[in-house]
């Protein structure tokens, strides 16, 4: 089997401002397979990266995002004129799914298109951007003429069949996480955390720097928490095109002693941190599936999020967590000060938590599931 994926994932690149595992995860998925080229949309490198023996990344290299989608089928060909490939998956069923679509078409491989997000009858997401509209009916154009569709939870997966997508052709797989380095932190490091923050209380947040997951209003409600409860620090790491923008809402607002931004972290540090902290708050407007939400739980914390498809699939609203409407900063302040005020609720949140991933979740049953799915697509299943 051989496989092309096309991927946003800069973690595959060895980029130091992305955070993850992703780079171990496709080194397994290269076990199950005769190759695997992934393209990696970037901007500003240019050498290709061999993970292993059969797994190679090839970024874009392109001059700006506007060119994406061009130079994606150009290295697509490259690749192909060297080897031709069976199956192509894309990361999303936008750019990338339309772009994976025409080499299809062109190669008469089969094609695997992954939703990740909730996009599809999601109002929030459609009012981030005026273009949502357009990529609405672009993904729903790949999507039917995909050969499979994989949704990273049920929420999503019936959203696409109420789009007159067949059920026997999606395939519902979360994201594969190796939890088992969750559960051994550096007990060292996470007290030279907490010591750093003057041992004040931490609330954490672990993601991207971008509109969807509504960081502004997380601010707005961290402040309100403050007039109540001083001795408490918000912690945001990650990176992205909102990080100036942030900062200085943060500055204007006299925060920059109770709210600090520290860049994204590899998944080494990030244990620790989830371990420093009290518990993790995603103020999202979308959320297919939450992997940071595992990730706390696997460290035992509990999280308040907003209420996403992501949120409500994995969250347990009152028993893991708490869920809140979607952009109610005073729902989300309210959570935010119940759960500082309460520290035998935290942890016993916290406790259940992470009996459930222990019991529920396994990477290696996801890799398995997702190499079923490619094996089933191209006929190979027996």
């Amino acid at each position: 089997m051989r496989v092309l994926m096309i991927s946003l994932d800069r973690n595959l690149l060895g980029d130091k401002k992305a955070f993850g595992d992703a780079m171990e995860r496709h080194k397994i998925y290269g076990k199950y397979v005769e190759n695997l080229d992934i393209i990696v949309l970037n901007k500003g490198q240019k050498d290709k990266i061999k993970i292993n023996e059969n797994v190679t990344v090839y970024p874009t290299n392109s001059f700006s995002r506007f060119f994406y989608f061009f130079d994606i089928l150009k290295i697509s060909q490259r690749i192909f004129k060297k080897s031709k490939f069976d199956l192509i998956v894309c990361q999303d069923p936008f750019v990338i799914g339309l772009a994976g679509y025409l080499i299809k078409k062109k190669n008469g491989a089969k094609l695997i298109v992954h939703s990740h997000g909730d996009f599809f009858g999601n109002k929030f997401w459609l009012q981030e951007s005026f273009l949502n509209r357009f990529f609405l009916l672009l993904g729903a154009f790949v999507i039917k003429r995909a050969d499979a569709v994989r949704a990273v939870s049920q929420k999503v997966k019936e959203k696409i069949i109420k789009m007159g997508v067949s059920e026997d052709k999606i395939f519902q797989i979360s994201t594969p996480i190796d939890f088992e380095k969750f559960f051994h932190p550096n007990k060292k490091e996470i007290k030279k955390i907490q010591e750093k923050y003057q041992n004040k209380e931490i609330v954490l947040f672990v993601g991207r720097l971008v509109l969807a997951k509504n960081i502004s209003l997380l601010i707005n409600a961290f402040q309100e928490v403050l007039k109540n409860y001083s001795e408490a620090v918000l912690l945001i790491i990650g990176s992205g095109e909102l990080k100036n923008e942030l900062k200085e809402e943060v500055e204007k607002k006299g925060l920059k002693k109770n709210i600090y931004f520290l860049g994204a972290k590899q998944q080494n540090e990030l244990i620790n941190f989830y371990w420093a902290s009290n518990f993790l708050v995603l103020a999202s407007s979308n959320e297919s599936f939450g992997k940071v939400f595992l990730e706390a739980g696997a460290c035992r914390k509990p999280v308040i999020a907003s209420a996403t498809a992501g949120a409500k699939e994995i969250i347990k609203d009152g028993k893991t967590g708490f869920i809140v409407p979607i952009n109610n900063k005073e729902a989300l302040a309210d959570k935010i000060l119940f759960l500082l005020k309460n520290k035998e609720k935290q942890e016993e949140m916290g406790r259940v938590f992470q009996k459930e991933i222990k019991e529920n979740f396994s990477q290696e049953k996801n890799v398995q599931k997702i190499i079923e799915m490619w094996k089933e697509v191209l006929g190979e299943k027996e």
